[in-house]
């Protein structure tokens, strides 16, 4: 898998802002966990230029889906789900708004472990190729 590393940087986060409507979300697939150097490093970069960045798991994958928001955005995921109950009566969408909220992660960041993206420092297929070694691959012998 190869990443364009210019699409994680936080100069291009940058220009994605400067695009957004006020009120305006990114949506990102990531196809990994947080337990993975390159998730880490892309949540990493996220929140440092956006207020608040929220993950959730992606039900019968190990990819995360993430929403970022240039706003200060204080909704516990109790609260969270509770609107998805109120939408989901309105809508009928699959998986339902509140199934999707219940799989909010919290996320906590080490910035001693968890990479910031620049145009100057983006490893992305390093970080990609670290991870998947830290997998248990079964091997074709197995």
């Amino acid at each position: 898998m190869s990443i364009p590393f210019h699409l994680t940087t936080v100069e291009f986060l940058d220009e994605v802002k400067r695009h957004l409507n006020p009120g305006g979300v990114v949506g990102l697939n990531l196809a990994a966990g947080l337990q993975e150097p390159f998730p880490r490093a892309i949540l990493n970069t996220l929140s440092n230029r956006f207020e608040t960045v929220f993950a959730f798991a992606v039900r019968g994958s190990t990819n995360l889906y993430i929403l970022a928001i240039d706003a200060k955005i204080t909704l516990p995921k109790t609260d969270m789900i509770r609107t998805g109950e109120e939408l989901d009566r309105r809508f009928e969408l699959q998986p339902t708004l509140a199934t999707i909220a219940r799989s909010r992660l919290e996320i906590v960041l080490d910035p001693r472990t968890a990479v910031l993206l620049t145009d100057r420092f983006a490893p992305a297929n390093h970080l990609i190729a670290v991870g998947s070694k830290s997998l248990d691959m079964p091997t074709p012998s197995d």
